[in-house]
């Protein structure tokens, strides 16, 4: 089923999950008539399978056993009776489902369902009004005699009501659907050409591919792409969800069916297949796409990982939503908890496909090439933040990318392989997406959300109006038409970041030759097959060049000389100096790595520790009196949970403190007497790739020297030449970042000795005792020689956070708490008043726990923020070598 089905479907689920049937007025029913007591049965049908769920409420206590005594003899149909399945029971309700009671055992059309027996059996036993509501899966094209209907369009048009009160007053047969069994081979015949079929197709191609020029293999590449795509799209057309949910549970149990099993099963079915075909595409390829075994392994690998972050959740969230479209109590929380476990699924596959392309990103604070970067930078009317190097665990993998916060990174093997005016191109080719605004949410979010509200009625509506079979519905336009427009798209965005690198450089011949040589690195040939290539996500190599020597008087022929060989846009080859081939041969201790893997804890912490909390909380919280007392108690869970949040990123934090000193003493070895601690260059608290820490080491005071030993920079300090030390703090929060300021003369810096939970009295503690110290010595600059070195300190303005961002951090927090709140209520043995609150107060607590950073931003710092203090002579600060 396409997903806007399930999506259209939440409307119907939040009335069965929450609101009465409503009654038509009608002169069929007294009005004025006393009922001492009520009783509603609620009968639905399924949208794939042949059960037909029961559930009754005002039977009193002990419904479930008075239920299961009626049940069996009072819903049946013409052709067999109720194989009955208890699923829910309450004090005073009672619920379950017929097995396979709308499945005959010949080639009927309907099969007529008898509810007459059940009420008769219910006036027997109390008094009043019995109120039938039936809800079936399809639209039923004449009423029943002696039933109300709702004359509202959509699913109301599906719904009936019968209103008895007394046992002279029946239910007439309702012809409904006959749903025949699933046939294996619905799904056994797509299983088999989606297993098969890629392979051997791939492995024809890879025949042609070696047999071909090597200008014309791309051609051959883009087939294989194709036939992922194909593979995909034809499974997810031939195998839906719901016959799939049906052929997993066609047969009768001998007991109560596992719906886990049922899930688990049915995503593995939905979810499996593509992957191995993608696995055995990629294997039949393998000479055109690896050099050796171990670099096939891990592009393997990494494919696989980044391929089942997108298949895995879709399944997870289409086999949950079939499940509760299904299930013996539908409600919205059912696909909302199915969505959040399809993301905490996204989001731990993403960071395995993370861990799997890349070892180390640090960045280059010094040297030639950030200076000349910066001046690219300049021209293009781009304000740098950030140019960093990162080391891919496929060595030859050459590539750059523009990173959202005017941040660029480069790979190690790019820097080491292209000459300078080359990699210059690169550079700006990134600055062009930051000048161009392409990282910003804009054409990508409103293609995909457009599509997921608005594709499916589009197409069904088109299709209707041009009078077109209804079957061409089922094909995946949508998903294709999707694939198309982003890469178009994304190509269209590779042009201009293109032509907006020749205007930075001046040098479209650079650029081009650029081009060249990145299709050398990469293994990937110039040419692609014409429209053929319209799903990748860039454009050919020539086709790239061609629009470059169109747009600035390039002469073609010239053009595709130097794509076919690079050096032909030099008279000599300038060399380039790359960073030290000893750049990161060392694991630091503070890497980009760690640090990643420092806020991925956190996010898991922050997600996974508040709604534990809160369900503790509902499972022990006692039942609310008043409507007071329930306003109460949901601000003390949000409480609890805003605790949870914070506490957790605390753990976090020491956590990360505790690994990175034991590691860093071993290394260093520091003296006895030294303090931990992280330092930051400048004034003021100031925070780059996140962190208040710059690096992290060891203070110690060693005779007249205040020394610093750390894993990117050592320094030692004599105290006569510091001046004002005073405590100073971030921006308001929950964790407010508070450090002590050092100024000497020359520069300043910040420190902080517990990172893990900073307080304003530590950092004012420790500033006080290092202030006594160093205005405790009379006597000029010690004439021994210093520890280490004057300080070398890179002047690092910090890193700046947009109003924009922040807010979308806001919202998307509380999204993500409401569905984890969601996917633990699910799961909870309790039905209290507090479980049904649980997503409520989960999305509040993501809300609190990021509102001060919407409210209070991370600014950039001025310059003039970290000049020296009056009074001081200044003195420029020497850097750091590149790392």
């Amino acid at each position: 089923m396409p997903l806007w089905t399930h999506c259209a479907r939440l409307p119907l689920l939040v009335c069965l999950a929450g609101f009465p049937p409503a009654l038509p007025s009608t002169g069929a029913a007294p009005a004025s008539a006393a009922i001492p007591e009520k009783i509603t049965l609620r009968v639905w049908t399924g949208h794939a399978s042949a059960d037909v769920w029961v559930e009754v409420e005002g039977m009193g206590p002990g419904a479930a056993s008075r239920l299961a005594e009626l049940i069996a003899s009072g819903v049946t149909t013409d052709l067999t009776g109720c194989q009955w399945e208890p699923h829910a029971t309450g004090n005073a309700e009672a619920g379950g489902r017929c097995r396979d009671l709308l499945r005959p055992g010949r080639d009927v059309p309907t099969v007529r369902l008898r509810l007459a027996g059940i009420v008769r059996e219910f006036h027997r036993r109390s008094t009043g009004r019995v109120i039938v509501d039936l809800l079936a899966d399809s639209p039923l094209d004449t009423k029943p005699a002696g039933w109300l209907r709702d004359q509202q369009p959509g699913w109301r048009a599906r719904r009936l009501w019968f209103l008895s009160d007394h046992d002279g007053q029946l239910p007439p047969e309702v012809p409904l659907r006959a749903v025949h069994p699933t046939p294996p081979s619905r799904v056994l015949i797509p299983l088999i050409a989606v297993l098969f079929v890629p392979g051997l197709a791939a492995y024809l191609v890879r025949l042609r591919a070696s047999r071909s020029r090597a200008d014309q293999k791309v051609n051959w590449l883009v087939w294989m792409n194709w036939i992922l795509l194909a593979s995909w799209l034809y499974w997810i057309t031939a195998v839906d969800v719901e016959s799939l949910l049906a052929l997993l549970d066609s047969s009768p149990p001998a007991g109560p069916r596992s719906l886990l099993f049922t899930f688990l099963a049915a995503t593995a079915v939905y979810a499996v297949p593509p992957l191995l075909a993608i696995a055995s595409c990629l294997t039949a390829m393998a000479p055109l796409l690896s050099t050796s075994h171990a670099h096939f392994r891990t592009l393997l690998l990494r494919q696989l990982a980044g391929e089942a972050s997108i298949i895995l959740p879709l399944a997870i969230f289409l086999t949950g939503a079939g499940l509760a479209g299904d299930d013996l109590t539908p409600s919205i929380a059912g696909p909302l908890g199915f969505l959040g476990g399809a993301y905490l699924v996204y989001r731990a596959l993403g960071w395995v496909s993370w861990r799997l392309t890349y070892v180390h990103t640090e960045p280059i604070e010094s040297g030639p090439l950030l200076e000349r970067a910066r001046s690219l930078a300049a021209r293009a009317g781009v304000p740098l933040a950030r140019l960093s190097l990162r080391q891919t665990r496929l060595s030859e993998e050459a590539n750059a990318f523009a990173v959202p916060g005017n941040a660029i990174v480069l790979t190690e093997s790019l820097v080491r392989g292209l000459p300078r005016r080359e990699l210059d191109a690169v550079i700006a080719h990134e600055l062009g997406h930051h000048k161009e605004g392409h990282l910003t949410p804009g054409a990508g979010y409103v293609l995909f959300f457009g599509a997921l509200f608005l594709g499916g009625p589009t197409i069904e509506w088109i299709i209707r109006a041009a009078g077109a079979p209804l079957w061409l519905a089922s094909l995946p336009w949508l998903p294709l038409g999707l694939v198309l427009a982003q890469g178009l798209v994304s190509q269209r965005r590779e042009y201009a970041a293109d032509a907006r690198a020749v205007e930075i450089t001046g040098d479209a011949e650079g650029k081009i030759a650029a081009l060249a040589r990145l299709a050398q690195l990469s293994r990937v040939p110039a040419r692609d097959g014409g429209i053929m290539g319209s799903i990748l996500s860039h454009p050919s190599m020539e086709a790239r060049v061609l629009r470059l020597a169109g747009r600035f008087q390039v002469e073609p022929a010239r053009a595709l000389a130097i794509l076919r060989d690079p050096n032909a846009a030099y008279d000599a080859l300038p060399a380039y100096e790359a960073p030290p081939q000893d750049a990161l041969s060392h694991a630091a201790a503070f890497s980009a790595h760690t640090r990643a893997e420092h806020f991925e804890r956190i996010f898991w912490t922050g997600l996974v520790a508040p709604p534990a909390v809160l369900a503790l909380f509902a499972v022990l919280a006692p039942a609310p009196d008043d409507s007071l007392q329930f306003f109460a108690g949901l601000m003390l869970a949000v409480a609890l949970g805003l605790w949870a949040a914070v506490h957790g990123e605390v753990l976090a934090r020491r956590r990360m403190s505790a690994r990175l000193r034991k590691t860093l003493a071993a290394r260093l070895q520091p003296p006895p007497d030294a303090l931990f601690a992280g330092i930051h260059p400048g004034c003021g608290v100031r925070f780059t790739d996140g962190f208040a820490d710059w690096d992290n080491g060891f203070l110690s005071h060693e005779g007249d020297w205040l020394r610093f030993q750390g894993e990117r920079g050592s320094f030692a300090i004599p105290r006569q030449v510091i001046g004002a030390i005073r405590a100073v703090h971030g921006r308001p929060g929950w964790l407010v970042e508070h450090r002590v300021e050092v100024h000497y003369r020359g520069g300043a810096f910040t420190f902080n000795t517990n990172s893990a939970n900073p307080t304003r009295a530590g950092a004012v503690s420790q500033a006080e005792r290092l202030a006594r110290w160093a205005h405790s010595a009379s006597a000029p600059i010690p004439a021994s020689p210093p520890p280490e070195p004057p300080p070398m300190l890179p002047s690092l303005p910090g890193s700046e956070e947009s109003r924009p961002a922040a807010l979308w951090d806001l919202c998307s927090s509380a999204f993500r708490l409401g569905l984890a709140g969601v996917l633990i209520g699910s799961v909870l043995p309790s039905s209290s008043l507090w479980s049904m609150a649980l997503p409520f107060t989960a999305a509040a607590t993501g809300f609190l726990s990021v509102l001060p950073k919407a409210l209070w931003p991370v600014r950039r710092s001025a310059p003039s923020e970290q000049a020296t203090p009056a009074g001081e002579p200044a003195s420029p600060l020497a850097h750091m070598s590149n790392i």
